[in-house]
């Protein structure tokens, strides 16, 4: 980065920058004097260093993007230091509060899991883990430990900055799918889509826990921006071309690495890429599928702990072994038995029948997490529950999908239905019950709704959207009073 690029051309983007700088110093200072009060002096330099470098590779990648600007510079500040006293916090409610040590930490999710597979692997001083099944993040937690040591701080500095670089990757995405279309420029098209991402307080919640949610997020990021690409007809060539490609390799490994099924959605995001311009697409089309299959392969099959294919197939045709399976992991628990009782052994039915019950399931999968708290006011799960603006996000997609996706001229092509095609395969396999899984699909909707927006110079569409998004408002109130009563008519007699 040069100094021109660091600090502006103009006198106005000089003093901006210098002050922004001066801003995120004082933020860092300020991060460890906090820091301190909790942990001892040697863990407090790791952590401030560790979140400081993971700050700084994102903001670096933003700066010398040409779709940068004040905005999209203070929305990465905000949501940057946000999180960062997140991931922070976290660490200390998993050590300190529990009386353990960033070495070894007590953490109250699946992560412990993740990370104690890492240890197995990296000194043996943890027990194999039976319940991972994919060893994409474990790796990674044993990667940072071979450069770094052992400890808790450099995998969530990891997911921390995946987190934060998902969020302008996808924005790169927004660029590139609507350039030309909306004749809004690029930098307030990216302003927008990290604007929406960043008010996805689930979405920013999960990506620093030590969950797989992060690589999830930067995978599809990147997944999405070279297919954004082919979808928008650019051509390519030669070193271009190939960046392409290890971009979608390294974004496919690291989905299909943490989750195998996430590789059905690369390859149905290649085949809507390629729909709108076969002839000219195919060739790059057929590169990414064969790598899709190929990691497929691997992850599911060879690096996995047990063949997963074929219990994706059973899934499929419902074998009873799959459904026995399934009905113990998912629609369990007090706070989903409405949905139980509404769908009966969903994971038993045939497949026709999941597929005619899918406007439930789809439904149930869009509303949860409810936005309400029932005595469990940790932060993380108040953010969880903070839905409003996906449910806005959504109310924007609707609309681009009833009222623009299918005009001539207008649409963004095939590859705007890959969101809801990966959203309904998730809403058919786990019957709307399991929200995290459509976390990565989250800022993909986040695309659509930012060319919805980008539309509002245009005073038809202004009249229309207000129209609809009042309708849209007052049903969603009305599904969320049924969805209160249901579930607490369930939960107060236990």
């Amino acid at each position: 980065m040069t100094i021109t690029t660091l600090f502006g051309t103009t006198p106005a983007r000089r003093h901006f920058n210098l002050a922004l700088l001066a801003l995120e110093a004082l933020a860092i200072v300020a991060v460890a004097a906090v820091t301190a009060q909790y942990f001892a002096a040697p863990d407090t330099a790791r952590i401030v260093a560790a979140m400081a470098v993971a700050y700084a590779v994102p903001r670096c990648l933003l700066t010398r993007s040409r779709h940068c600007t004040r905005g999209s510079l203070v929305v990465l500040y905000v949501v940057g230091l946000g999180l960062m006293a997140l991931a922070i916090y976290n660490m200390w409610s998993w050590t300190v509060m529990q009386g353990c040590t960033l070495e070894a930490p007590h953490i109250n999710s699946d992560g412990n899991n993740y990370y104690k597979c890492a240890l197995h692997y990296f000194n043996g001083s943890a027990p194999a883990q039976r319940h991972v099944h994919y060893y994409g993040l474990p790796a990674m937690i044993y990667l940072t430990w071979t450069v770094l040591g052992v400890s808790l701080v450099w995998p969530m500095a990891v997911n921390y900055m995946l987190t934060l670089l998902s969020i302008i990757t996808f924005g790169f995405m927004a660029c590139r799918l609507l350039a030309g279309r909306t004749g809004v420029k690029s930098q307030r098209v990216m302003l927008i889509t990290m604007l929406m991402i960043s008010l996805l307080t689930f979405y920013l919640s999960q990506g620093v826990m030590l969950q797989k949610e992060a690589l999830n997020y930067i995978g599809m990021a990147m997944v999405g921006y070279v297919l954004a690409g082919l979808a928008a007809r650019e051509k390519p060539q030669g070193v271009k071309q190939w960046k392409e490609v290890l971009i979608f390799f390294l974004g496919a490994g690291m989905l299909i690495s943490t989750r195998g099924n996430m590789g059905y959605f690369v390859a149905a995001g290649v085949v809507l890429a390629v729909a709108g311009n076969v002839r000219g697409n195919w060739k790059m089309g057929g590169i990414l599928m064969l790598i899709t299959l190929v990691l497929f392969y691997l992850g599911t099959e060879v690096f996995a702990r047990e063949a997963y294919f074929f219990h994706q197939v059973r899934i499929v045709v419902n074998t009873t072994r799959s459904a026995d399976r399934m009905s113990e992991m998912y629609i369990i628990g007090p706070t989903q038995q409405p949905l139980r009782d509404l769908l009966g052994d969903y994971f038993y039915y045939p497949l026709w029948r999941k597929v005619a019950l899918l406007p439930i399931t789809s439904s149930s999968l869009y509303l949860i997490p409810f936005p309400w708290l029932r005595g469990n006011y940790d932060i993380n799960n108040i953010m969880s529950r903070v839905t409003w603006t996906w449910y806005a996000i959504g109310g924007l997609s609707l609309f681009y999908y009833l009222f623009i996706g299918w005009r001539r001229g207008r649409g963004l092509g095939w590859i705007a239905l890959w969101p809801v095609v990966c959203f309904l395969a998730i809403a058919y396999s786990t019957g709307g019950a399991m929200a995290r899984y459509v976390l990565p699909l989250q800022p993909l909707f986040a695309v659509v709704a930012t060319y919805v927006l980008c539309l509002l110079h245009d005073k038809k569409w202004r009249h229309s959207l207000s129209g609809f998004m009042a309708g849209y408002a007052l049903l969603l109130a009305a599904a969320l009073f049924i969805c209160y009563n249901l579930q607490m008519h369930y939960i107060q007699p236990l």
